[in-house]
Parts: structure tokens; C-alpha cells; sequence
């Protein structure tokens, strides 16, 4: 399969802000009216540290814990907390090679129902996934980065046409990666 996109940008606080919105499920048991949501979110811009800089996830990992033991104190947290805390930090470190990314990261931890988790096919296994958001709203595109292509102008072209298609108005451009080395 022929990767098109090098990546998609998109306006983080209105991300943010269209899966807070559309994370509440509402439900009625016994008369009475409930809502609750149906995962949580973290977001942070990603840390960029060298595998040898054990310090700095050291830190960050007895920061969380203190505050995670403070909230909860005397339950055991360990058994349950540490596992979910490590999960979400390193989900915010990533090797300096990749620093030109700048990226920001949204986490999604499923709280309940394992309905909500899907399956895709990947190139060599099945991909597990949950489904967030509202599929009826449309998506805060900012830009979107082309990745090298044989046929850069006929990759331009079937982008736009896609985005026009879809009644989507964001930035196509190409990254300065070349196609072959």
C-alpha cells in the first residue's frame, strides 16, 4: 500500500475540543437519566529524549505517581496505577531524531465496554482501535503533508479533488523528503 500522507495537521485546540464533545454517552436505567464518558483524554507536546536520559522519564514518572498516590491514597494503587501511569508517559517520549515533528500527541484510554474496540487489517496483523469523535462533524484540518511521491502532481491533484469532494478546505503540501535517495 502506497503511503500518500507524510502527515496531517490539525487545529489542536478544536481537536481537542470536537472529542471532548462527542465523548459523553447518555443512558437511562431505573427512571433515572445518566451520562458518562466513554474514554479519557490526555494531551502534551511530546518530549523528544535520547534512550540514555533515563532521568528525565525517571522525573516525570515520580511526578505522576506522587500525584496519583496523593489523590488516591491506600488502595493499592499500585497494582492498577502504575501499569496505566507508564502506558500514558511513554506515549510522550519519542527519540530526537523525530524532533523536526514538533508533535503533540491525544491519548484515548478506554474506561469501559469493550464494544467500543474495533479491529483493522495492517500489512502484516489485525490493529486494534476505538472509534472517537462524531463521524457527522467534520475534522479541524489545518494542512495536510504529502509524502514523496512517483507522480507528485497527480498525488497533488487526487488530494485536493478528495478534499473538494468532501467539502474539506485545508493547506496541501509536500514534505522536503525526496522520493529516492
Amino acid at each position: 500500500m502506497a503511503v500518500i500522507s507524510k502527515c496531517l495537521v490539525f487545529d489542536k485546540d478544536e481537536l481537542i475540543n470536537h472529542l471532548n464533545t462527542t465523548n459523553i454517552v447518555s443512558f437511562q436505567a431505573e427512571g433515572r437519566f445518566f451520562e458518562m464518558a466513554k474514554y479519557m483524554l490526555s494531551h502534551d507536546s511530546v518530549e523528544y529524549v535520547n534512550p540514555e536520559e533515563s532521568d528525565v522519564f525517571k522525573k516525570a514518572m515520580e511526578e505522576v505517581w506522587t500525584n496519583t498516590n496523593s489523590l488516591v491514597p491506600n488502595i493499592g494503587i499500585e497494582n492498577t496505577a502504575i501499569p496505566f501511569i507508564l502506558d500514558l508517559l511513554v506515549s510522550y517520549f519519542k527519540h530526537p531524531g523525530f524532533r523536526e515533528e514538533n508533535e503533540f500527541r491525544i491519548v484515548v484510554h478506554k474506561l469501559y465496554a469493550d464494544e467500543l474496540q474495533k479491529f483493522r487489517v495492517g500489512s502484516s496483523s489485525l490493529i486494534p482501535y476505538v472509534e472517537v469523535g462524531d463521524r457527522e462533524k467534520k475534522l479541524p484540518f489545518k494542512k495536510i503533508v504529502l509524502g514523496p511521491s512517483k507522480d507528485p502532481d497527480l498525488l497533488y491533484k487526487s488530494v485536493k479533488m478528495f478534499l473538494n469532494n468532501n467539502n474539506l478546505k485545508c493547506e496541501v503540501d509536500f514534505t522536503q523528503v525526496p522520493y529516492k535517495i
